[in-house]
């Protein structure tokens, strides 16, 4: 749909002048979540038109308006404003439906779609837009859940209609969150072959880079093997630094000092294959300059030989390739990571998929039994195991939010006090089952402060804790959860130490990878331990386990940051 022509013209018009492909695809999701909107509003006038009911209308009109006016905008090339007013708009629209409809129908789901849009819309390079956009559907949110607006009248739905407005409010609201996301992927893949595009174009200039080399009178060198003096052509005197008059007439030992120890060997080797075997000289080494420092150099020469096959002179150039050389290094890395981003986006579309299905698919069937049931208290088990599932849900959602964070956000050092952020974490997790029985012992000094990225720091300890109190063994007589904190000048050590079930030592290398669970009863989505070591990463900082099955675990962070 976004290469066909018609649906580039009704999105943009006549706007076709974009910096970057991922700007244009973004104006073009601008087009369609306007269309969507539009589409929205029909649908569900449609759906009230059947039920009877004719209260949200006035709703209906607005987000139509805002879907029609924001593809107006963004055809004529204000992209920018047409994003803002989209999102501005369509959270208006929700928390006007969210204050008049009672929390059962589900409606404050939109925001999350209003918040995973705003990310896609702007891009990394709007954060602080879409950030802004974010907090305000937060503040949307707990006005229209904390606050009542008398001049605003609630929607009177009976038992049944609450509910069928839940499922298709989450349904709706779920699947414009995938195809947002769906969209992001998109544009991962469209980097990625950016990447590979540029891979080969390196590999063509290093081949037209070779032949301008060779043709090149530049950082000449011409070698008399009989009598072993060499000149230096001043261009390559002046490429290493020399000074004219010490080097401009030396010997084979003083060129050998002026390479770099690691090379000396593969140079030597490179001579005496094209001296002794007329092999072609083609050696890249690092040349020592006058100052000191080392800089890679392309050496290429070509011998002359007596009539008893003896070589007496020898004529070549050195070419600079440090930038060269710096590219590859860096091309090197993008591979690295280029490879284990095609894997971890493989398992991550297969994995994520398959956990936005599962729950959708528990929630539709408790829906059913719930409309079938006649029974008040079954009814309520329904609801209750619903809510449930959509927690595990947001929490997925989440989870994911933070992965995507942790690769794409700098890292924001700041002051944080070691205790106060756990005892926050622990009264934050007191929701678990039965969290109320482990007594958690704090080991760290009151005025424990380092320097470090307090959001990461938060998450990867939360993930810990989380992980400690749901693994924990309730047949001991005591459950506890011990937090230890060790300062060693230039880095600190946190462990989140534990008598719990323990882990298997044939599961510990695997304990940190994507998705892994342990086995089908496992909990969670598989994400938690393997965002914190990724943040872990992000920070230079190192974890690692020690556990011991029936005995419990021992988690424990190293990060390269100073005590204040």
């Amino acid at each position: 749909m976004l290469k066909s022509p018609f649906y580039k013209k009704l999105y943009l018009g006549n706007n076709t002048e974009f910096d970057s492909i991922s700007e244009e695809k973004r104006a073009i999701l601008t087009g369609q979540l306007s269309l969507i909107c539009i589409l929205l509003s029909i649908f569900y006038f449609v759906v009230d038109a059947i039920l009877g009911s004719t209260s949200s209308v006035p709703e209906y009109i607005l987000l139509a308006t805002i879907g029609v006016g924001s593809l107006l905008i963004n055809r004529a090339g204000r992209t920018k404003i047409a994003k803002n007013f989209l999102m501005v708009g369509a959270n208006v629209v929700v928390f006007i439906t969210f204050e008049r409809e009672f929390q059962g129908t589900g409606s404050f789901m939109f925001f999350i779609s209003c918040m995973l849009g705003s990310f896609a819309l702007f891009g990394f390079e709007g954060k602080k837009y879409a950030i802004a956009l974010s907090l305000f559907s937060l503040l949307l949110f707990f006005i229209a859940y904390f606050v009542e607006f008398d001049f605003l009248p609630k929607t009177d739905f009976t038992a049944e209609e609450a509910q069928l407005n839940f499922v298709i409010n989450f349904t709706v609201a779920s699947t414009t969150a995938i195809v947002i996301i769906i969209f992001l992927l998109n544009l991962n893949t469209l980097a990625e072959s950016d990447l590979i595009e540029t891979t080969e174009e390196l590999k063509s200039n290093k081949k037209r880079f070779e032949l301008a080399i060779k043709g090149s009178s530049a950082g000449i060198w011409d070698w008399d093997i009989v009598n072993d003096r060499i000149f230096i052509s001043p261009q390559l005197m002046t490429l290493l630094d020399y000074p004219d008059v010490k080097y401009a007439n030396i010997d084979f030992d003083q060129i050998r000092r002026v390479i770099h120890p690691d090379d000396l060997k593969q140079f030597d080797l490179k001579l005496a294959e094209h001296l002794n075997e007329q092999k072609p000289f083609h050696a890249e080494m690092r040349f020592k300059r006058n100052d000191g420092s080392y800089v890679w150099v392309l050496d290429t020469g070509q011998a002359e030989w007596n009539e008893k096959g003896r070589a007496v002179r020898m004529v070549g150039t050195i070419v600079e390739v440090d930038d060269l050389k710096k590219a590859f290094k860096q091309l090197e890395e993008q591979n690295t990571l280029l490879e284990k981003t095609n894997e971890e986006l493989d398992r991550f579309v297969y994995s994520t998929s398959h956990d936005l299905k599962a729950p959708l698919s528990s929630i539709q069937g408790l829906v059913n039994v719930a409309i079938k049931s006649k029974d008040e208290v079954e009814m309520t088990e329904c609801l209750r195991m619903i809510e449930n599932r959509v927690q595990t849900l947001n929490g997925f959602i989440a989870e994911i939010i933070d992965y995507s964070r942790n690769s794409r956000l700098d890292i924001a050092l700041e002051k944080v006090n070691l205790r106060d952020l756990i005892s926050e974490l622990i009264e934050g997790l007191q929701f678990f089952d039965r969290s109320e029985q482990i007594h958690f012992d704090i080991q760290i000094d009151d005025d424990f402060t380092i320097k470090t990225d307090k959001g990461r720091l938060k998450i990867i300890l939360n993930n810990l804790l989380a992980n400690a109190i749901k693994y924990h063994d309730w047949s001991k007589d005591s459950q506890v959860i011990k937090v230890i904190a060790e300062d060693h000048n230039h880095s600190i050590t946190v462990k989140v130490e534990d008598n719990g079930l323990g882990i298997d030592d044939e599961l510990q290398d695997k304990i940190f990878n994507m998705f892994f669970r342990a086995s089908e009863k496992s909990e969670g989505s598989g994400l938690g331990l393997y965002i914190a070591k990724e943040m872990v990463a992000k920070l230079n900082g190192t974890i690692g386990l020690k556990s011991e099955v029936g005995k419990g675990s021992c988690f424990f962070v190293n990060l390269p940051v100073h005590k204040v």
